[in-house]
């Protein structure tokens, strides 16, 4: 383990603890190799922690109920900034087994990113069928030309 981490069932120094109720954030609960700032709790978490058996990074939260941005729950290799729930969710959340970009959710396919599928309440930036993917991506393609043309017009207005 790195230094000041500890898992041990009594109270330890600040920013380490591991315990079952309630915990503060830069604590950690893990039988292996952790980093500091993670958590393990199945309460109400803060940002900052985790909850998985593998190599973990720091700001993610793995946590069946509520979650914040900046967390993840899946059991591979994750990048911050995603999350897997199947309630309500933010931007910039992930839902599927696969290896991950942030700013994208919910899809079996290789999908756009700050795209997202859930049955539930949605966020702006989002998409939730198969089908509207496809237009999703041709109208980014248009609007990324449109825009590149606007700046080479402006461009050259402004040098004049």
């Amino acid at each position: 383990m790195d230094k000041e981490v500890v898992c041990c069932k009594e109270r330890m120094d600040k920013r380490v603890v591991c315990y079952k109720e309630h915990m503060d954030k830069e604590v950690v609960c893990c039988k292996e190799d952790m980093a500091k700032e993670v958590v393990c709790c199945k309460e109400d978490m803060d940002k900052r922690v985790v909850c998985y058996k593998e190599h973990m990074d720091k700001e993610v939260v793995c946590c069946k109920e509520h979650m914040d941005k900046r967390v993840v729950c899946y059991k591979e290799h994750m990048d911050k900034e995603v999350v897997c729930c199947k309630e309500h969710m933010d931007k910039r959340v992930v839902c599927y087994k696969e290896h991950m970009d942030k700013d994208v959710v919910c899809c079996k396919e290789d999908m756009d990113k700050q795209v997202i599928c859930c049955k539930e309440h949605r966020d702006k930036r989002v998409v939730c069928h198969k089908e509207h993917n496809q237009w999703i991506r041709k109208w980014y393609a248009v609007k990324s030309i449109w825009i590149r043309k606007w700046y080479a017009v402006k461009k050259i207005w402004i040098s004049k």
